[in-house]
């Protein structure tokens, strides 16, 4: 369970959370008294973060009776994060059609019947951060402010070559304008002509697979802090034609990867969401840079380079200490022992650069931590329209935020310029390569052998790792250089 930043200010909101639910801090100005204690029994002694872990170790069933004990039941056992968590493992490959919250699609897809959709009951006294932020982060407004700076240059008709040089070498980002508007794609693609081409195809949406019905259902009745998204590497074999409406901008043709044929890593995707769905921090799996052009919608960008750490960060120099918590409960005569770990919220990349942890939402961060990016090493920043690619180079942090419905396909690839670092990194993390299933630790020197066969011009030698000294911490420019996998 990861600890939220206490909540202060809602007078972003114009409504109430529909179960009752206040702030904390309500708690000291409320005439009403809480009903936490009275009406969580034994339970009572357990944060609310770890309370929702021990009610997601239960089943349906379960929560609906302890939803009948007391009114502080009733509001913790409707939370939607259980019941999504549910829906998404039990409902994963035969998907599901969502109504109303993730309880009601769970129960509904269970009992394989249709219920009549229940209006939430509101009782007074409870006060939990972490109940009332999701909903609040879910019903907020993007702010203006976050998408005002925009600092990105942006190109017409540049050319391969002056792509390269201007760009490419130095490790900067830029927009192109006139690419995706000569896809076939962009005057093709709407709902109609994607479920007509589509049909019955399930398409990668988190742990679900869907079909666009059922992820269209979803995004017009859900209303969360941290939407799906279809995010989906096989889609051009699912649907052929989704893959023959793009083609890929000849200042990105270049791809060493393709030397590997169908033993290439994973290397392209197509992405569809809803108004505030996206991508929290992180950097491209493989060392690879980046495009992604922009079919429909608008996309909020934020990006940094390699030595600079997103604000909010946790580095190995300030580590999170997590505290553990051993609970044991006995709950309709069934005995249950339960481990837990707490952390503090931030973006916290870990110090092998394994993995980066961002417990905190999108629109969480740029509530708490977008004013930081003024006051420091500020980052570079656009709104991705329609019509619009961004090339995001090799080892950028970078931040998405859907701003509306969005359609976009992205791909990464290898060129000489960062063939160096892609190699370094294969050899020297490899059970950090992402995209090759278990063949990853193998890709440096299939990809190497490769290379030297079809493009004996590369230089594919490189340096000999350094020794590392155990006594040694990583500076925090090492703190960036990690895989993000995708799922």
């Amino acid at each position: 369970a990861m600890k939220r930043k206490s909540v202060h200010d809602a007078g972003a909101l114009h409504a109430a959370h529909p179960y009752g639910v206040q702030p904390c801090g309500n708690l000291f100005t409320s005439s009403q008294p809480s009903i936490r204690e009275h009406g969580l029994g034994q339970f009572r002694v357990l944060p609310d973060e770890l309370l929702l872990q021990v009610l997601g170790e239960f089943d349906a069933l379960l929560l609906n009776q302890l939803a009948a004990c007391s009114r502080a039941f009733y509001i913790f056992t409707h939370h939607e994060e259980p019941w999504k968590s549910w829906t998404l493992r039990d409902f994963a490959e035969t998907g599901f059609t969502f109504r109303q919250d993730w309880r009601h699609t769970y129960l509904q897809r269970w009992r394989r019947a249709s219920m009549q959709p229940a209006s939430p009951r509101a009782f007074a006294g409870l006060f939990s951060d972490t109940l009332f932020q999701p909903w609040m982060y879910a019903m907020m407004h993007i702010q203006a402010a976050w998408t005002a700076r925009d600092n990105i240059d942006r190109r017409y008709n540049l050319s391969a070559a002056e792509f390269v040089e201007q760009y490419e070498k130095p490790g900067k980002p830029v927009i192109l304008t006139d690419v995706v508007k000569t896809w076939p794609c962009f005057a093709k693609w709407n709902w109609d002509y994607l479920r007509e081409k589509c049909k019955d195809t399930r398409f990668a949406a988190r742990a679900a697979k869907l079909t666009l019905p059922e992820f269209q259902a979803y995004m017009n009745e859900a209303k969360e802090e941290m939407p799906l998204y279809i995010f989906d590497r096989d889609f051009a074999t699912k649907c052929p034609v989704l893959g023959q409406d793009y083609s890929v901008p000849p200042q990105f043709g270049e791809d060493l990867f393709s030397v590997l044929g169908k033993d290439r890593p994973d290397y392209r995707w197509i992405i569809i969401g809803a108004s505030r769905s996206g991508s929290a921090w992180h950097v491209d799996p493989n060392f690879t840079s980046a495009w992604n052009g922009v079919v429909r919608g608008k996309k909020k960008w934020l990006l940094y380079p390699p030595n600079q750490i997103p604000p909010g960060a946790g580095t190995p120099c300030s580590p999170t200490v997590p505290t553990l918590f051993s609970v044991d409960f006995f709950i309709f005569s069934s005995k249950k022992k339960l481990l837990f770990l707490a952390f503090s919220s931030g973006v916290f990349p870990s110090a092998d650069g394994a993995e980066v942890t961002q417990p905190v939402s999108i629109c969480e961060w740029f509530f708490n931590y977008y004013k930081q990016t003024k006051a420091g090493p500020r980052p570079l920043e656009c709104v991705l329209s329609e019509g619009e690619v961004l090339f995001i180079p090799s080892r950028w942090w970078h931040l998405v935020l859907n701003l509306t419905e969005s359609i976009a396909i992205t791909q990464n690839f290898v060129t000489p310029r960062n063939l160096q670092s892609v190699l370094r990194f294969l050899r020297d993390k490899r059970e950090q390569v992402a995209g090759c299933g278990k063949d990853g630790a193998t890709l440096f020197e299939r990809f190497r052998a490769a290379l030297n066969e079809h493009r004996p011009e590369l230089d594919t030698s490189i340096p000999e790792p350094r020794k590392k000294e155990p006594a040694k911490q990583l500076a925090v420019e090492e703190t960036a250089h990690f895989s993000f996998g995708f799922g």
